[in-house]
Order: C-alpha cells, then sequence, then structure tokens
C-alpha cells in the first residue's frame, strides 16, 4: 500500500526532530526518525490493519514500536493508500482521536 504523510505529520515529525536534537543529540534524534519512518513506510505499508482500529473516528492508532510515539492513521482500501495523520508523543493528550 501506499503511504502518505499529512502536512500535518510531516509538520510534527520536524518538530519531533528538532526536540529530539536538543533533548538528545542528533544521533539518537535521527534513530528515532529513522525508526518512525521505516514502522510507517515500510510495516504499515506491508500490514496496513496492524493498528487499534477506532470506529467512532474512522481511524486507526498505532503504537509506533521503539519510539515514544503514536500515530493515526486512515486506511483507503479502494485507492490502497494509507495516509498517517498525525504523530503524538505517548505523554500527549490526544482528545482529538480518542475521544468519542
Amino acid at each position: 500500500m501506499k503511504v502518505i504523510y499529512s502536512a500535518r505529520l510531516e509538520a510534527e515529525l520536524a518538530h519531533a526532530l528538532d526536540e529530539g536534537i536538543r533533548r538528545f543529540g542528533f544521533r539518537t534524534a535521527e534513530k528515532t526518525v529513522r525508526r518512525i519512518d521505516h514502522v510507517l513506510n515500510v510495516m504499515l505499508a506491508s500490514r496496513p490493519r496492524m493498528g487499534q482500529f477506532l470506529p467512532d473516528k474512522d481511524v486507526y492508532k498505532l503504537v509506533l514500536s521503539g519510539t515514544p510515539f503514536i500515530a493515526y492513521y486512515f486506511l483507503d482500501g479502494a485507492k490502497n493508500e494509507i495516509t498517517v495523520l498525525a504523530l503524538y508523543h505517548r505523554a500527549q493528550q490526544r482528545d482529538e482521536f480518542e475521544s468519542g
């Protein structure tokens, strides 16, 4: 499946990289962003339903193993596309996607 990053996700990835560099150094931040990219573009692309489906929002929630992040994505089977909508640190509130 084709994986598409929303503009929001791209901005959140850039912020995560900047914050990671500031807090942990370039190598650690770069490693984390590479892991995020691998999970989304390789693992998720080959197993699009690996996340937890949230029917109230019609999105999937995916805990990104090896990182402190959670991604939310929309699966369009007819188009054979996954649109990754947002990225949150596990400590962040995620009411936008998880509140009923």
